[in-house]
């Protein structure tokens, strides 16, 4: 598809045909330049005094619906043309050719000198006064709809989609449409046929944030768009004055209409317009569009229109995993519509013509009968396996977290098990989880059992007990897992760790795992939004003790949204840090007398941990986790080594890929994983190397610490240093990475430099 089309009214109209009885309005019709005969895209096209409207598409055609019980107007406007009205009865159905005349620019306030371009004076005044003018949008209520779109007549002859067809309009449109989800604030009423509204929240990712021009980046769902008001903006974008618009009876002042576009397309940039008051250079609105060239995955289109107190959104996703660039598949439509609950001041009142009227939501009494069709049944079944990590039956009992199915380590070798988990068809508050497996290596059968209880109170406070008879990585620490903290398929290892790790002989000694039996009591709270808590209690028995531990860690996190899936939290990471602090005391207990040791040793931990994405505009981002501890008093190896170590070919970011060994006598220690995501910086600017949206990676890893004496072998008073670099988004779904040790170079029991790979679908 070349350009963008606007099909949002579309998907919105059609819908409410459905609950109507008196004649419904369909207009068709061609728009183009009275003077030119050029077809004009982005028309606004509604009826006035009603909530339905539309635009044109990129070949100038609009379609539009309605239900309308009385005789009304049809206004069509552009910037820079003339409006046309038309009077419409109901029950009209015609179709309609428009000449747009053009209306005179009214540029006296803007001085043109030769070799100038006024376009970056209105720039930089709009810039040195956007403290004064960027007035906080309000609490914003929101009405959202998802719909599948682009479902063309060729598609529903294919036996993939057959089962569409009774989900669809009955009309001979060139266009079919599917609602999927609709939730409206002002009425607080949610429709959804496939997932639970928690689901759509965090498939949609941050659609409840209007955007910010006035910042110089404009963060959206994981990708951080350079704004035209940024302080670099003029290496990445070109500005043009186009137009200006007539003084209005309220703020009594004109405003000026600047086109900005991108200078490269693959970058996250926009192209689009600004109107900027002439007396506060403050921005009336902003239009602005994503070229469909971006270096983005899935985001096919995007289009943000923005005033002080009113945004509109819409969103194109592809469906297919690959790129579709002949339509075999349809699109998710995503339509948000925000409105702040602050009046509107007189600079931002005026109707411009860059806005658009709201648009009609579906009815949610007549979809609520919708049956979703079989294809769409099978999507609702792999999200849940994707998000929640487990394999849900239809009945309510699921297959509980899928790593327990398939299991590799030195002892057991193979081990299969059979994990059970219940949903909300039992119960709200309560989930039982267990699984049973078998060994081929020990030939014994091992399995854990686990009750969890949610109270029913409005902030999080759950409750579980935990008994497990397993073997578990020697390295794998509960308070390690707050680093794949929203990561269902991640328990001691990654799941590509336990599938990888035993075709890699190098690290097959170094690989250690621990029989452990242990019993958890374990307290989760929410205090307030920016801060939790976990607490737990365990009684252990592993090796020649048993042991006893008291720990509690508490996470800081500020403006960061958590979405609950049942009994699994998904964080939204912003660009702010989060913090983790985390205290634990506990004793150990040999299980044999021995003169050489007391009946017990008591033990103390103290552990801090910070992360962070930081920014990087057209740069990228960077990812960072840094981590410190103390540790105190007599501890056995398995519960003192505070350093992951991933002998596999999988890349574990937080983990330590060529470490010779484990390192012992850790009393004292700090390590850093950052990693650099360019985002195609560099890529974007070479000649079809930019087509296959590839992004520049580098990493860097650093662990110290030791004991205060004597060093040992194993410790580490030299830093343990490694570097990488690599290809990401090969194929849109993988990352291939290069890395290299730089100390421990004397050490050959493993290689000093490998290649790795990583599984990872981002936006």
């Amino acid at each position: 598809m070349k350009g963008c089309r606007f099909i949002l009214p579309f998907l919105l109209f059609s819908l409410t045909l459905w609950a109507q009885t008196y004649p419904p309005v369909t207009l068709v019709g061609e728009v183009k330049d009275a003077h030119t005969g050029e077809r004009l895209q982005g028309v606004s096209v509604y009826l006035q005094g009603t909530d339905y409207g539309t635009a044109t598409t990129a070949e100038g055609i609009f379609l539009l619906r309605a239900p309308i019980d009385k005789k009304t107007t049809l206004i069509l406007s552009a910037v820079g043309y003339k409006p046309q009205r038309y009077t419409i009865q109901p029950g009209t159905q015609a179709g309609i050719d428009v000449q747009l005349q053009e209306e005179s620019a009214l540029l006296d306030e803007v001085l043109i000198l030769p070799g100038t371009n006024p376009a970056l004076a209105l720039i930089d005044s709009v810039r040195a006064h956007r403290k004064e003018n960027d007035i906080p949008f309000g609490t914003p209520r929101q009405d959202l709809n998802v719909y599948v779109s682009d479902i063309q007549p060729k598609h529903l002859k294919r036996r993939l989609w057959k089962s569409l067809r009774q989900s669809m309009i009955p009309t001979a449109d060139s266009t079919y449409l599917l609602p999927l989800y609709s939730s409206h604030s002002a009425t607080n009423k949610t429709w959804t046929s496939l997932f639970s509204p928690e689901v759509w929240q965090v498939l949609l990712g941050d659609t409840e944030q209007p955007a910010n021009f006035y910042h110089s980046t404009v963060a959206y769902n994981g990708t951080s768009f350079l704004s035209p008001l940024a302080a670099n903006g003029k290496r990445f974008y070109t500005y043009l004055l186009t137009d200006s618009l007539s003084a209005d009876s309220v703020s009594a002042q004109k405003a000026y209409l600047v086109s900005f576009r991108t200078k490269n397309p693959y970058y996250s940039t926009f192209n689009g317009t600004l109107c900027i008051d002439s007396g506060s250079y403050a921005l009336r609105s902003v239009d602005a569009t994503m070229p469909p060239q971006t270096n983005v995955n899935y985001l096919r289109h995007l289009t943000i229109r923005h005033t002080q107190h009113t945004q509109h959104l819409t969103q194109l996703f592809d469906i297919a995993v690959l790129s579709d660039t002949t339509h075999l598949f349809p699109s998710l439509l995503v339509q948000s519509r925000l409105t702040s609950d602050q009046p509107p001041t007189p600079s931002s009142s005026t109707h411009s013509a860059t806005d658009t009227p709201s648009f009609a939501s579906p009815d949610s009494t007549h979809l609520a009968g919708f049956t979703p069709p079989p294809v769409l049944r099978i999507g609702t079944w792999l999200a849940q396996i994707i998000l929640t990590g487990s394999i849900p039956t239809g009945t309510a009992v699921d297959i509980g977290n899928i790593t327990e199915i398939l299991r590799v380590n030195n002892y057991e070798k193979v081990r299969l098990g059979l994990p059970l988990r219940t949903n909300q068809r039992l119960s709200e508050y309560v989930c039982l989880e267990g699984y049973a497996a078998y060994g081929f290596g020990d030939r014994q059968w091992k399995g854990a059992g686990a009750v969890h209880y949610r109270l029913p109170t409005e902030r999080r406070h759950l409750l579980s007990v935990r008994y497990a008879d397993e073997y578990t990585a020697m390295d794998a620490d509960y308070f390690a897992r707050f680093k794949h903290e929203n990561s269902a398929w991640y328990q001691d290892r990654a799941l590509t760790t336990h599938w990888t790790q035993p075709f890699y002989p190098f690290f097959q000694s170094q690989h250690r795992d621990i029989h452990r039996r242990q019993i958890t009591l374990q307290v989760r709270n929410d205090w307030h939004a920016n801060m939790e808590s976990q607490t737990h209690l365990a009684f252990g028995w592993q090796d020649q003790f048993r042991y006893t531990q008291f720990a509690t860690t508490f996470r800081l996190s500020w403006q960061e949204q958590k979405v609950d899936l049942f009994f699994h939290r998904i964080h939204r990471y912003n660009h702010l840090p989060v913090l983790y602090l985390n205290g634990e005391i506990g004793s150990i207990h040999p299980l044999e007398k021995s003169t050489s040791r007391s009946s017990y040793d008591l033990y103390g931990k103290l552990r801090v941990m910070l992360r962070q994405r930081v920014d990087l505009q057209v740069a990228g981002r960077l990812d960072y986790l840094l981590e410190a501890g103390w540790f105190f008093g007599n501890i056995p190896d398995s519960f003192a080594h505070p350093f992951t170590l991933n002998p596999s070919y999988a890349f574990d970011p937080f983990a330590f890929t060529l470490m010779p060994y484990y390192p012992e006598n850790i009393r004292q220690y700090i390590s850093l994983h950052t990693e650099w995501n360019g985002r195609g910086c560099l890529f974007n600017s070479i000649p079809y190397i930019q087509r296959l949206h590839l992004r520049e990676l580098a990493i860097a890893k650093i662990a110290y610490g030791g004991q205060i004496g004597t060093p040992t072998h194993t410790d580490l008073h030299i830093p343990y240093i490694e570097l990488g670099a690599g290809i990401g988004n090969i194929l849109r779904i993988g990352d291939l990475y290069a890395v290299f040790r730089v100390t421990n170079l004397n050490d050959h029991t493993v290689p000093w430099w490998a290649v790795r790979f990583r599984l990872r679908i981002e936006e």
